[in-house]
């Protein structure tokens, strides 16, 4: 516990530790680094990043300790453009899993399933999705906005969106990629789309057409879709 009674969290990785005013403010604690929060001190719990070696080691030490830990995430409207230069505007807590692994109990999947949800939760939850649809606001915010006649796109196509190699989001579904297969869990698509003669337009993964992760359609080709 800290010094004026808040919770004292350690935090399990060097970018987290950047991140400590912003942590602080977001869960009402105070934050030390790991390893050196743990030596003449007790904390209260540990903080990790989604399923980064960060966010497996707050687990391992939060079960081997018996302490509360406590998983981060981009937040849904995360900033203007992908990368760490951006201000983040939002995170997603979660204390007992992460939203993208659905097979495992987690903050989101618990408060969807919740009965007691009145009339007023549900008409702020409409507001809000009304909101974000009418300002056309999503992780990033960057990219044009452009209707389907500036694309070029003519007769019937189908729009695959695709997420990079090994993004925690498709392992967390239990999905696995094939080893000759370059995209992740798209390939399956491709076939049928192909064979009703509509034309596969890929959507790459923010990241990857913007150059911050490899991805498989992070060409030039496939970044005025992006």
């Amino acid at each position: 516990m800290a010094e004026n009674g808040e919770p004292l969290y350690a935090v399990t990785s060097a970018g987290l530790w950047k991140q400590r005013h912003d942590i602080e403010t977001l869960l009402r604690c105070r934050v030390a680094p790991w390893p050196s929060a743990s030596i003449g001190r007790q904390v209260d719990g540990y903080v990790g990043w989604g399923r980064r070696p960060s966010g497996m080691r707050a687990s391992a030490l939060g079960a081997r300790a018996g302490k509360p830990v406590i998983t981060l995430e981009d937040g849904f409207l995360k900033s203007y453009a992908p990368g760490n230069a951006e201000p983040a505007h939002s995170f997603v807590v979660d204390r007992s899993g992460i939203y993208f692994e659905p097979l495992e109990i987690n903050d989101l999947s618990r408060f969807l399933e919740r009965s007691d949800a009145t009339s007023i939760d549900h008409d702020r939850a409409r507001r809000a999705m009304d909101f974000i649809r009418g300002n056309r606001l999503s992780k990033y915010n960057n990219a044009p906005i452009k209707g389907l006649s500036e694309t070029g796109l003519k007769g019937a196509y189908v729009l695959l969106i695709d997420q990079v190699p090994g993004d925690a989001s498709i392992r967390g579904q239990g999905r696995t990629t094939p080893p000759s297969a370059q995209c992740c869990g798209t390939l399956s698509i491709i076939t049928p789309a192909t064979a009703s003669r509509s034309e596969p337009i890929p959507r790459p993964a923010t990241e990857a057409s913007s150059w911050l992760r490899r991805g498989p359609w992070a060409s030039k080709s496939s970044r005025r879709h992006a």
